[in-house]
């Protein structure tokens, strides 16, 4: 299952979401259940139809995680992708723009069977975890240069920036 990020505005009295309602009867979505808004999440189903459509290129799939930030903005920040090359460019790129400032060398970890946001388990996985300073957070904040990281970029975190790099030409359909 994912994470469904698809959400619209809610359309008539009864405070229904239009067309999700219908794809969770159609088994492509499941409702969760305990939230204050609707939330859905894809299916098996819904995750098989997505994929037959848009072809994602997994291998440029890439998370950022970011965890324990004290006061000063330092922590731990992690990169993980199906590929190294890729998600040591990510990290240079976040370096460059100034929205990051790291001391040392990451930790490089790789796992297999990584199942994400997508539903999607990736046969092998590379996590760099390394402790790092976010500068636009610090008592002096420094405001990153997005476009740096932008010019960087041919990996996605989501379908929004898939749909966007092959727009740009960045990323190929593959398939």
């Amino acid at each position: 299952k994912v994470e469904g990020t698809m959400r619209l505005e809610p359309s008539g009295a009864g405070c229904a979401y239009v067309g999700f309602d219908d794809w969770a009867t159609q088994g492509w979505l499941a409702r969760e259940k305990g939230e204050d808004e609707p939330h859905f999440q894809l299916t098996e189903c819904g995750m098989g139809i997505w994929e037959s459509e848009r072809l994602p290129v997994w291998d440029c799939f890439l998370t950022e995680s970011f965890s324990n930030w004290d006061s000063a903005g330092r922590g731990w920040l992690e990169i993980s992708s199906p590929s190294r090359r890729l998600a040591y460019k990510n990290l240079h790129a976040l370096q460059k723009a100034r929205l990051y400032r790291t001391a040392k060398r990451p930790r490089l970890i790789w796992r297999r069977g990584w199942d994400e946001k997508f539903g999607k388990t990736l046969p092998r996985v590379c996590t760099l975890r390394i402790r790092a300073r976010c500068l636009c957070s610090s008592r002096r904040p420094v405001w990153p240069d997005w476009r740096v990281i932008e010019e960087a970029q041919v990996w996605w975190h989501d379908a929004a920036e898939l749909a966007w790099l092959r727009l740009e030409g960045r990323l190929l359909w593959r398939g």
